[in-house]
C-alpha cells in the first residue's frame, strides 16, 4: 500500500516547531535555529551529546521530501495522525519528521 502525505508550508511549519519547542529533538540534537527556520534559510544540525559533530543540515527541500519517507518509516499510528491533524503532530511524531528529513530513516527513538 502506497500513502501519499501533501503538506502545506504552514503544516510544515507547524511540524517544525513542535519538533523544536515540545520535547521533539531535544535528545539527540541541538541547533542555533529552531528547525521551521529551515524553511526559509539552512540550519545546522549538531548531536546533543558531542556538540561540535554536525549531524546534517536541515533544509526547506528535506523537510518538502520527509512526509513520503515519514510514510514508509514512522508506526503507522503517527503516520495515520499526521494524515488526519497534520497541526496536531505530538512531539514524537515531530522527532520522527525531522529524522526522516534529515537521515532519511528514524535514528533515535
Amino acid at each position: 500500500m502506497k500513502v501519499t502525505i501533501e503538506l502545506t508550508h504552514e503544516e510544515l511549519r507547524d511540524i517544525a516547531t513542535t519538533a523544536t519547542e515540545r520535547y521533539g529533538c531535544g535528545y539527540w540534537a541541538r541547533t542555533e535555529k529552531s528547525f521551521d527556520q529551515a524553511l526559509d534559510e539552512p540550519v545546522k544540525v549538531f548531536d546533543a551529546e558531542e556538540p561540535e559533530k554536525l549531524l546534517g543540515v536541515l533544509t526547506r527541500e528535506k523537510l518538502e521530501g520527509a512526509a513520503s519517507v515519514f510514510a514508509t518509516k514512522a508506526p503507522r499510528s503517527q503516520v495515520v495522525s499526521l494524515l488526519e491533524w497534520p497541526n496536531a503532530i505530538d512531539g514524537s511524531s515531530a522527532d520522527n519528521f525531522i529524522q526522516c528529513a534529515l537521515f532519511g530513516e528514524i535514528r533515535y527513538g
